[in-house]
């Protein structure tokens, strides 16, 4: 699976968690985790945000409680852009409380009325808040838009056929345009996914893009041994054949291996992600936070990891997926960030 930097395994896959919007203490349920025995370093599809130029309205790092005060008159007449102003100050509690429900109500009424940013920003809040599904649709819409942090997520699910279909051809288009536009855990992540989608692909994926130019593909560059887990059922070994009368000739190249998705490692757990911080001691401050308000947490261990600028905080094994779905239910319910991911 991929989270943002690092992916777990869903049948090797990517998983990433995304830290995309502003420098405030959002969980974002989205991590980019390539799937393998070590995983890799998520980057951000965790949970804190790390700062995101430009994320948002021109000029929301003072605002004036007078233009707060303009906003909710311009929102209640139904203004979508005061909607959209006035809901991103809520999120970011900028001039005003922050408040999420009303962020919320604030982008849904003016992205209803076509604003487009107030849509992106409604899908980034949805899948910060657990709301998976619920996201896609709106997160879609923003990678289209060319937002870097829904292409970073958006890709991140079709890589890895999480709420959408999979799509691994779209999910490199988009990673490498999020790259291309400066987003650290993009950047990260697509390096990772460089050794699971066949070169072809990814080529193709580029010039679908218009960045043809812009990432090389090696011709034939062989994958490591150990980059790619085998995406077939284990077969018997075929019978033994008598040695050959004369020299027999070198055997043939391995043939290369299909673009699949890789298959899930045998006996493989699953672990949870439980967001991303901004340094080790918040991911071990919030890890008291769960284990008190998810008593079920205290019989498991923390696993505390570098994820490029942000530090994730994972926990695990379950016994099966279905157990660790059931935590990241309520979880989430909660308004927490979760997870689930394989070992």
């Amino acid at each position: 699976m991929i989270v943002a930097g690092e992916k777990m395994a869903h049948n090797s896959r990517f998983r990433h968690r995304i830290s995309a919007f502003d420098g405030r203490a959002w969980p974002i349920a989205a991590a980019l985790a390539l799937a393998g025995p070590a995983g890799l370093a998520a980057a951000a599809i965790g949970a804190g945000q790390d700062a995101q130029p430009g994320a948002g309205p021109a000029g929301l790092s003072a605002v004036d409680p007078a233009q707060i005060m303009l906003w909710r008159r311009l929102a209640a007449s139904g203004n979508a852009e005061a909607q959209y102003r006035l809901g991103d100050a809520l999120r970011r509690g900028t001039g005003v409380a922050a408040d999420a429900a009303e962020a919320e109500r604030q982008f849904r009424a003016a992205a209803a009325q076509g604003h487009g940013p107030a849509g992106d920003e409604l899908g980034l809040l949805l899948f910060a808040t657990g709301r998976h599904h619920e996201a896609m649709d709106w997160l879609g819409r923003a990678a289209e838009r060319g937002d870097p942090r829904a292409r970073y997520i958006y890709a991140t699910a079709l890589f890895n056929g999480d709420y959408v279909a999979r799509d691994w051809g779209r999910a490199y288009a988009l990673m490498a345009l999020a790259a291309r536009d400066g987003l650290p855990a993009a950047q990260t992540s697509l390096a990772q996914m460089d050794r699971y989608i066949p070169a072809d692909q990814r080529a193709a994926a580029l010039r679908g893009a218009g960045l043809t130019g812009a990432r090389p593909v090696p011709k034939s560059a062989p994958a490591p041994a150990t980059a790619r887990p085998s995406t077939a059922t284990p077969r018997p070994a075929a019978p033994a054949r008598p040695a050959p009368a004369q020299p027999a000739p070198a055997p043939p190249s391995p043939a290369p291996v299909p673009g699949t998705a890789p298959a899930a490692k045998a006996g493989g757990r699953y672990i949870v992600q439980l967001g991303a911080y901004a340094g080790r001691a918040l991911a071990e401050a919030q890890w008291q936070i769960f284990t008190r308000r998810f008593p079920e947490l205290a019989s498991l261990k923390p696993v505390i990891g570098s994820a490029g600028a942000l530090t994730r905080l994972r926990t695990g094994p379950f016994a099966d997926r279905a157990a660790a779905e059931r935590l990241c239910t309520r979880v989430t319910a909660a308004r927490l960030p979760c997870l689930v991911l394989r070992d």
